[in-house]
């Protein structure tokens, strides 16, 4: 049978057609700390080679670093014929307060502005504290540019039902929702997915690989010691896994990852990303473009976008330390033998999906989980917790 060798694709709102694999662009912030800065040319020359190869779709915010410039970078390139044109979606993430016309304007115009854009394809709301209710006057505003033809689509960002629910029920077009979810965080599972499926919101899921931990990086090893992991995003979802049940929990999980990748042929990062791809309300996963640092010393790493071969240091399970990107690119492997290994972890899903929930080895896992639901209340509303996929 032959595989197909791009990421499927989903049109998430009426003429807006996307990768269901969306690479994200968040590490640029923690890249950026202490005043590094990133060979932005370079950076913008690596994602033409990710929308060449299908993955033609990117995700940021206006306060990840010099991201939004990066993909104004690659936009200004894709008009001049280097790259092939992307699908790029940004975040605007204003501080609660008032929420005039004029300020909701210039901050779509400033990340219009560093992404080189007309028209922002899917511009997404992330609202800090809904005990401030300007969000409702954002909104109005970000419908008004959408109607003056300033942005394509409209989304948001961690919002949980209830939020949601009124915003949709206002009559704004909601085309998705920006939401952790992965197999260490199901709640999105729930009752924000009844919600999207019926009123027709796509979840667009980040975490999915829980910031690396549910790679084969990670399969059989001794837990972290305090302060080991120094990295944002490690940092993040290391608290994931306190919730659900502690690191031998952890282990158990990656552990079936594994039985079912070693049976396909594929990555423990491709199962725990399909796991995710298959929930009824996912539109498509966000997956941080993976990096390396440069050979030479003293020299500020530079978003290169392109991890190493298959087979390298970490490659327990049939995942690499740079198994991030289901399908990647890998140096010396052409775009057309691409993305086969995510699909291939596609036939026998449902079985996958039952040795992750109902097997020997996820018992404690799921009574974790239901420690995890207690402890957020009954019905496991998605709580906003800020806007960092």
């Amino acid at each position: 049978m032959t595989r197909p060798t791009i990421p499927d694709r989903i049109e998430i709102a009426p003429g807006l057609s996307i990768s269901r694999v969306v690479t994200g662009l968040w590490q640029v912030a923690d890249m950026e700390r202490g005043g590094r800065a990133l060979d932005l040319d370079r950076a913008a020359a690596a994602l033409g080679d990710y929308s060449a190869a299908g993955f033609d779709t990117f995700d940021m915010a206006d306060h990840y670093g010099s991201a939004e410039d990066i993909a104004g970078r690659f936009n200004r390139g894709a008009a001049q014929g280097k790259f092939k044109p992307a699908t790029v979606f940004t975040k605007w993430c204003p501080t609660p307060g008032e929420m005039t016309p004029d300020i909701v304007r210039a901050g779509v115009r400033r990340s219009a502005d560093r992404l080189a854009a007309d028209k922002i394809d899917l511009l997404q709301l992330h609202w800090w504290t809904f005990e401030h209710p300007a969000y409702l006057d954002a909104m109005r505003e970000l419908g008004a540019l959408q109607r003056a033809g300033k942005i394509g689509h409209l989304g948001l960002t961690n919002f949980d039902t209830d939020h949601l629910h009124l915003l949709v029920k206002q009559g704004y077009r909601i085309a998705t929702n920006q939401v952790c979810f992965s197999l260490l965080d199901r709640r999105a599972g729930e009752e924000m997915t009844e919600f999207c499926l019926a009123n027709g919101v796509k979840l667009m899921a980040y975490g999915t690989l829980a910031g690396g931990l549910l790679t084969g990086k990670w399969l059989g090893k001794a837990e972290p010691r305090a302060g080991e992991i120094q990295d944002w995003s490690k940092m993040k979802y290391r608290r994931f896994v306190e919730e659900i049940g502690g690191w031998g929990v952890l282990q158990e999980i990656l552990e079936a990852l594994a039985r079912i990748a070693r049976k396909h042929k594929v990555s423990i990062a491709n199962v725990a990303t399909r796991w995710v791809l298959e929930q009824p309300a996912v539109g498509a996963i966000i997956v941080g473009a993976p990096r390396r640092k440069r050979a030479s010393r003293g020299q500020p790493r530079s978003l290169l976008l392109r991890p190493r071969r298959r087979g390298q240091a970490g490659d327990r399970g049939g995942a690499g330390e740079h198994e991030a990107h289901p399908g990647r690119l890998r140096p010396g492997i052409p775009p057309a033998a691409l993305s086969h290994r995510l699909r291939r972890s596609q036939p026998s899903f449902e079985r996958a999906a039952e040795g992750l929930s109902g097997g020997a080895g996820a018992r404690p896992a799921a009574s974790a989980q239901g420690r995890y639901r207690q402890r957020l209340g009954v019905g496991c509303r998605l709580q906003s917790r800020g806007p960092d996929p």
